[in-house]
């Protein structure tokens, strides 16, 4: 699932994708998991949450 969710939010996921952008990478694992749980299960959900941290985060810039 993990993977699934890295490859829908980078598109077609890479090393290099881990290795540049490893603050989204540990966005993705907060939204996903909390205190070594699963949180979130549904890809959907959290994809959505990412996309409206990044639409905040673009708006504040």
């Amino acid at each position: 699932m993990f993977v699934e969710i890295l490859d829908s939010y980078f598109g077609s996921v890479c090393e290099l994708d881990l290795i540049y952008y490893f603050h989204k990478v540990y966005q993705v694992i907060d939204e996903v998991f909390l205190a070594g749980e699963v949180m979130e299960h549904r890809k959907q959900v959290v994809l959505g949450q990412l996309r409206a941290i990044d639409q905040l985060a673009s708006q504040s810039q």
